[in-house]
């Protein structure tokens, strides 16, 4: 049957649509910093995009004329640079491996605030979560990893603070 009963079946197609802003910020960080260390003036738009700030006005160079040219770029610099402190430099910090960013992807996903309060989509996502901490003990048990409950504790909390960020709205309207 999949991840859900029958009576929330639908629910899997609104988790998927409320998050899928922030898989983007998520993942199109991650990208950036694996692509482009050094450079934190770039922001990766797709699998196949991506531009430097200082190259805004020029990407937005053949827009209508009724388009506020400098309001967008100043708006998306300063997103990019929201992003950039929140963000990337928690990934920058904590240099997670591709498994630790999929867990990462999937804590922030099953997050209690996401699911609205329905008791079976909470027990969902609470067997998730424990099925994604302990794919990380076993990822972690493999490579010989020790203390790596301090390491767990690191990705649990960005995910609660992202979720903070979500929550407070600081995201929106960006993009």
């Amino acid at each position: 049957k999949g991840l859900f009963q029958e009576p929330i079946a639908s629910a899997d197609n609104w988790i998927v649509g409320e998050s899928l802003f922030f898989f983007d910020i998520l993942d199109s960080t991650y990208r950036t910093c694996h692509h482009f260390p050094e450079d934190r003036g770039i922001r990766l738009c797709g699998y196949t995009v991506y531009c430097r700030e200082t190259e805004l006005e020029k990407f937005f160079e053949d827009c209508t004329d009724n388009i506020d040219r400098q309001n967008l770029v100043r708006e998306l610099v300063k997103w990019t640079k929201q992003i950039e402190k929140c963000v990337r430099q928690y990934f920058e910090s904590t240099q997670p491996t591709n498994v630790e960013f999929i867990a990462l992807f999937g804590l922030t996903l099953w997050k209690d605030e996401i699911i609205n309060h329905n008791e079976c989509l909470i027990k969902t996502a609470s067997r998730i979560r424990s099925e994604i901490l302990n794919e990380l003990h076993i990822y972690y048990k493999m490579r010989e990893t020790e203390d790596y409950a301090s390491r767990i504790e690191l990705f649990y909390d960005f995910a609660r603070r992202f979720q903070v960020m979500r929550l407070m709205h600081m995201f929106e309207n960006v993009w």
